[in-house]
């Protein structure tokens, strides 16, 4: 069963969407109002056991919830609206990926190699860091 279609016990809401202070100063720093702060703790919860980050619509209520009153906002606040707030949904994963690496939160090695492996290519630079049009064939 996923974590989208799961009821969660307080004990594991508690172990695995509880906020470190480090994490609550992050979502501070990174984030501006109710609505930023908790989709940037949702985004930061979420990633690591998913492996990617899930549509701030597709969270469970309950875990929005349990990061809300950590965070001392409303149960229902209103999220980051992905679609006409496209820049800033980027500026947050960007944002959490740079930190999930530097800081030595979990973070997947594979899914860290095909980030680095897509900004190459689409930088027009192979794996091997050599130009497209500059390899030998």
């Amino acid at each position: 069963m996923g974590l989208l279609c799961r009821l969660f016990k307080c004990t594991q809401l508690e172990a695995h969407y509880t906020l470190s202070e480090e994490e609550c100063r992050f979502i501070r720093h990174h984030a501006h109002g109710d609505t930023g702060h908790l989709s940037l703790a949702i985004l930061l919860k979420t990633r690591p056991p998913m492996g990617y980050f899930p549509a701030l619509t597709e969270v469970p209520d309950q875990i929005c919830g349990h990061l809300a009153q950590q965070l001392g906002v409303a149960e229902h606040t209103r999220l980051v609206d992905e679609v006409s707030r496209p820049a800033t949904s980027h500026r947050y994963r960007t944002d959490l990926i740079a930190y999930f690496t530097d800081d030595g939160h979990l973070f997947h090695a594979k899914v860290a190699g095909d980030f680095s492996r897509r900004r190459r290519s689409s930088s027009g630079l192979g794996t091997s860091g050599r130009s497209a049009a500059t390899r030998v064939g």
